[in-house]
């Protein structure tokens, strides 16, 4: 099974405005990452991991509530999601598996912690099926959270793409779902 990563824009952290309070950390919104996994078959579970975030300023935590996709295309479905620290937390990477989360070893479901930075930094990981064997996917993963009383929301543009099943990659294209005026 063939695993594609596509990257445009540059990797880089948004600045944190103390002003705004405490929030969690995500990519600056000119930044885009896709990973395409090939061969995708139809209500077969695929996990993927690799979204660091962390608590800025004065909290020590945020709760996690709830993790959609954003335009979810070709009948995509979010079926699982996990926060767990980097550290001490096997595996503490996680790329694409066709495998379901919990088989993995992460916890999933209901409200997760996130720790503060920058000695606890977070991954976010997220299970998907489809249910055909045709392609489908999302632009990108929206968290929504709590830290005391206030609730916010952040966006990570990671696309993630399942790829037709039984497809050769070479002449049967799998789309991106990156947004084509990216620099990268």
């Amino acid at each position: 099974m063939l695993l594609f990563v596509a990257v445009a824009g540059v990797l880089r952290w948004a600045p944190w405005d103390s002003t705004r309070g405490s929030a969690l950390e995500f990519p600056p919104s000119d930044s885009y990452f896709q990973v395409k996994q090939d061969n995708a078959k139809a209500n077969s579970p695929y996990s993927f991991g690799g979204m660091r975030t962390c608590v800025l300023g004065e909290a020590t935590e945020a709760v996690v509530v709830r993790v959609e996709l954003v335009n979810p295309q070709g009948g995509v479905q979010l079926t699982a999601w996990s926060v767990h620290l980097i550290a001490g937390f096997p595996p503490a990477y996680l790329g694409a598996e066709n495998k379901a989360l919990r088989e993995l070893g992460w916890p999933v479901g209901g409200r997760q912690m996130v720790a503060r930075c920058p000695g606890g930094p977070s991954k976010l990981a997220v299970e998907l099926r489809k249910p055909t064997n045709k392609w489908a996917g999302a632009s990108a993963v929206k968290v929504f959270y709590r830290i005391g009383d206030r609730q916010a929301e952040g966006v990570f543009n990671f696309a993630l793409v399942l790829c037709e099943a039984e497809a050769d990659s070479k002449t049967i294209p799998c789309p991106d779902l990156i947004p084509k005026n990216t620099s990268g």
